[in-house]
């Protein structure tokens, strides 16, 4: 009877198995090995050459532009995109009134619905020389007109575009939590003669504390392996100006056709992710014995 149900047991875990052995261990696998290797198009033969891949990463300066970059876009969209989501939702919980209530949630989430190569075509239409809205409004202001995505402000302008995009993820995580507030606390620190402000900062915060870190880490892992938006409206241009890891790692791969050192940016690429993921558990385990 006990083998019968350990039986079904692994009977109802195989497709969940088959699934993540075959779409993430053997990717995951065949990247480390790829990256550990050097292919001689010639003899068709693939060699083991260990570390090789990665020295030749290390010893090109611009891999650390690359590594900057990536950290530089990741903190400054996930700082301003969470600011201004926790701001949205702020916003729409202090409104009372159900229509507002409902319309402002309508047009804070339309950018998050809109896909992102079409987003980023959008923004590029709007940043867009001769015809651009934002240089239009810019003239109206003064500034002269410019290709903002051949410019070396393009990179922030891709940020931007991203804050734009994803902010509405924040918002959604955020206002959910505030809802969930119990109304006594709330009443409580009312009663207490609290200002809305000392409210928000002493009561409303440090219950959702949790809530920000969880909506932190999910906007980092996602923000850090940003590509759409960059590749559609710069391809990483100018130059190597708005070139990221995830850029880098494509680009070797498909236009340079070297994958195995593609392979080993993708290895280096996961480093911070992992080690995020890991201070998380590890932050989810340690409240958990509090």
């Amino acid at each position: 009877m006990k083998q019968k149900s350990y039986f079904l047991f692994f009977l109802f875990l195989l497709p969940v198995i088959s699934y993540l052995a075959i779409f993430f261990i053997y990717p995951l696998g065949l990247l480390f090995y790829y990256s550990l290797t050097k292919f001689d198009y010639k003899a068709k033969v693939r060699y083991f050459i260990g570390l090789t891949n990665f020295v030749e990463i290390f010893q090109d300066p611009e891999t650390y532009g690359y590594i900057f970059r990536t950290f530089l876009y990741t903190g400054i969209v996930v700082f301003l995109s969470f600011i201004l989501g926790l701001a949205y939702a702020i916003l729409v919980y202090s409104i009372k009134s159900k229509l507002i209530n409902t319309l402002l949630r309508i047009i804070i989430v339309t950018p998050m619905l809109i896909m992102p190569v079409a987003g980023a075509t959008i923004w590029r239409f709007l940043l867009s020389m001769h015809y651009g809205w934002i240089n239009f409004i810019f003239e109206i202001f003064g500034i002269q007109r410019e290709n903002w995505l051949l410019s070396p402000y393009a990179f922030y302008w891709v940020m931007i575009t991203d804050i734009w995009g994803w902010s509405p993820y924040i918002f959604l995580i955020m206002y959910a939590a505030l809802q969930q507030l119990p109304q006594s606390i709330l009443d409580a620190s009312e009663i207490d003669g609290a200002t809305s402000f000392k409210k928000y900062m002493y009561v409303i915060f440090p219950i959702l504390k949790p809530v920000m870190i969880i909506a932190l880490t999910l906007k980092t892992l996602d923000t850090y392996r940003a590509f759409d938006y960059i590749w559609v409206m710069t391809g990483g241009g100018p130059g190597h100006s708005s070139t990221t890891l995830n850029i880098i790692t494509y680009i070797t791969a498909m236009q340079y056709l070297n994958f195995e050192k593609s392979s080993a940016y993708g290895v280096l690429t996961m480093l911070f992710p992992l080690f995020l993921t890991l201070s998380f558990l590890f932050y989810t385990r340690v409240r958990k014995f509090e």
